[in-house]
């Protein structure tokens, strides 16, 4: 009884349903990603020469996700979640001497696009 008055309240599936979606990546919105035909609105750090075969290859992907309804279960899905972990990878690479706002902006612009990957079609 002592260590139950220690715990406090138990948490229900509410509770959990909750601190789940606070954890969750923003959606992007629509100037950055239009869901409807997969348009990417890339961040200013992204669009130098030295990224754009890894946009090339997401901006296909995603077009063909998009195409198929979107969601977790189209073929491009984990494809994309891929390219993405690549293009964070060399990101993070080359990100030094950049200013830290639009690091930061970039690296939550990739984590909510892999994010939007899950989505399905006017989700």
């Amino acid at each position: 009884m002592y260590r139950d008055a220690q715990r406090g309240p138990r948490r229900t599936s509410a509770d959990y349903a909750r601190y789940n979606r606070a954890r969750s990546p923003d959606r992007l919105n629509a100037n950055q990603f239009n869901p409807i035909d997969g348009t990417i609105n890339w961040p200013v750090l992204l669009k130098r020469v030295n990224y754009a075969a890894h946009r090339q290859r997401i901006e296909t992907l995603f077009a063909g996700h998009v195409a198929a309804g979107g969601g977790t279960n189209t073929v491009e899905y984990a494809q994309i979640q891929s390219a993405l972990r690549a293009l964070a990878s060399v990101f993070g690479k080359n990100a030094a001497g950049t200013e830290a706002d639009q690091r930061v902006y970039t690296r939550k612009f990739l984590q909510g696009l892999s994010y939007e990957a899950r989505f399905p079609v006017g989700a």
